[in-house]
């Protein structure tokens, strides 16, 4: 009995009677060509309206090359790894904040976490916004990533990258495939990162479900669904019962693309120049989909 009176007492020692509560913390991962820009560093529209909805020091942002070619990616990750167990405690939740290749900088960090054996950085909540996906290359490792949230737009004719890459996930019980519109438009590429989006970021997960605020008591991560960000009320959820067939007429859509990219021999030319996922080549296919 002294023994164990002993054990007890020396446990209590070294043990906090209380568990640090968790601290959620937001990581800003840019996708490929951005750091020209800065909207996902302070004094950025993105960063600002993101970091005045979480309590101070809550925010930061990861900088990588943005070269577009999936070495530089893969030195992005295993810099991003890094990164996360330098500056990131137990007690700190891990949320990143990603776009367009970026998220796949994420994703493979997910995926060289998971072949760790010591203990490694864990990430909560994973926001991909506009990710070109490739389940082959860049396939969220889900045993290091609680929840993955990705949101895309049909009016974003640069994730799909001439139909190289996908614009949705696999089904799984953790992963949710949302189409969303902003102030009643479907956003473009580099849209996506809109302040509006940043500012109800930290609330999808938990808030809006568990109050069952803006019609998210009809949320289901298996379910496609829609999220209507607008500037004068809170986000709408609803499912999207169109999805399949918005499905197909993406996939018609990007045909035409294709198409009107081979006939003009252009798309060497957007390569060459390393502007695929550039604001002016956004513009440009934006121009050739809508004949505008």
């Amino acid at each position: 009995m002294k023994f164990l009176r002993l054990l007890i007492a020396l446990f209590f020692m070294h043990a906090p009677l209380f568990p640090e509560p968790l601290l959620d913390q937001y990581i800003i991962i840019h996708g490929t060509w951005t750091p020209p820009f800065s909207w996902h560093m302070p004094g950025g529209d993105f960063y600002n309206a993101l970091a005045k909805a979480l309590p101070p020091g809550s925010v930061t942002f990861f900088l990588w090359s943005g070269k577009n070619h999936y070495q530089a990616r893969i030195d992005a990750a295993q810099e991003l790894v890094q990164f996360l167990k330098d500056n990131y405690q137990d007690h700190e939740r891990i949320n990143l904040v990603t776009h367009s290749h970026g998220s796949n900088v994420g994703i493979l960090a997910s995926q060289m976490i998971a072949k760790e054996t010591s203990p490694t950085p864990h990430i909560h909540c994973f926001y991909a916004l506009g990710t070109p996906v490739n389940t082959a290359n860049y396939m969220p490792d889900m045993k290091t990533i609680d929840y993955f949230y990705n949101l895309f737009s049909f009016q974003d004719f640069i994730q799909p990258v001439f139909g190289l890459f996908k614009r949705e996930y696999p089904r799984h019980s953790r992963i949710a495939n949302i189409c969303v519109t902003v102030n009643e438009q479907s956003p473009q590429h580099s849209e996506l990162h809109h302040p509006l989006i940043a500012k109800w970021i930290p609330t999808i997960h938990e808030t809006l479900q568990r109050q069952s605020i803006g019609n998210f008591e009809h949320f289901a991560f298996e379910k496609p669904g829609v999220i209507h960000f607008v500037d004068t009320n809170i986000p709408q959820y609803r499912e999207d019962n169109k999805r399949t067939a918005l499905a197909l007429q993406d996939q018609k859509t990007i045909a035409r693309l294709n198409d009107i990219v081979r006939k003009r021999g252009i798309l060497r030319q957007f390569v060459s120049e390393n502007d695929i996922f550039s604001p002016a080549t956004e513009e440009k296919i934006y121009r050739m989909v809508t004949g505008s």
